[in-house]
């Protein structure tokens, strides 16, 4: 679970860093969650020098993991390892390079996890760990991205993070529902990024952890419509019906 926050933390955080291109990311962005994979890694690849470096590697690499892990039926995980590999780097410097490592990181503990490769999974936890805590510390990330992107990273982690203990009783109850509270206020967000993350992320934390379908379903639904070309999102509106029957 941790992992996941950590690639959310990296996308929402160098979001910010685009600002001056974000019609052409919005468009590579539309494409990729459209599922028009060819058009979006062609548009991408032509324009990799006005991109900024750590977000061009999120969206290559997310892209990557959509296409060819998570949101397919007939996986090709070659594909992706070869994604992968071409963000191998041994020794990060530059706050730019110690981040692009991070994606990979966390993008490839996933992948492991995911492929029950637990052994190699212990590893990249635990170099993923210490480059996340190396980048908190970074004096800038300090001036990395928009508010609402910390205030929506910081809210996902105060849900997962009250969720997972085993007791609490009512003050955790009360934390998990202040997070939703502010997910659900950034999901309204008018940055594109933000709101798809935040609504997805309230549409599965309802369907998964809260046993509230009929609540995550209108975030899938939004989602549903914001990309009619992706097949993922009708998959989870039905994942919702068939708990509300």
């Amino acid at each position: 679970m941790r992992t996941v926050f950590l690639i959310t933390f990296l996308i929402l955080a160098i979001a910010g860093k685009a600002s001056e291109k974000d019609s052409l990311v919005n468009r590579i962005f539309n494409l990729a969650y459209n599922q028009q994979y060819e058009a979006a890694e062609t548009l991408l690849q032509k324009n990799k020098t006005n991109i900024d470096a750590l977000y061009f590697a999120v969206l290559e690499i997310d892209m990557s993991y959509w296409k060819n892990v998570t949101g397919t039926h007939d996986p090709n995980y070659k594909a992706f390892e070869n994604t992968l590999s071409l963000y191998e780097t041994e020794s990060p410097e530059t706050f730019n390079q110690k981040g692009i490592q991070l994606i990979q990181l966390s993008y490839k503990l996933r992948y492991e996890l995911k492929r029950f490769k637990l052994i190699d999974a212990v590893f990249t936890h635990n170099k993923t760990t210490t480059l996340f805590g190396q980048l908190k510390t970074d004096s800038e990330m300090q001036n990395v991205g928009d508010p609402e992107l910390f205030q929506l990273y910081n809210a996902m982690f105060l849900y997962f993070s009250n969720y997972l203990k085993p007791f609490g009783g009512k003050s955790k109850k009360e934390s998990c529902k202040q997070a939703l509270q502010e997910i659900e206020s950034l999901a309204n967000s008018e940055n594109l990024v933000t709101k798809t993350i935040a609504s997805y992320s309230l549409g599965r934390t309802y369907l998964k952890y809260e046993d509230a379908p009929e609540k995550g379903i209108s975030y899938f639904r939004i989602l549903a419509e914001l990309y009619p070309g992706n097949k993922k999102f009708p998959e989870l509106i039905g994942e919702c019906e068939e708990k509300l029957k």
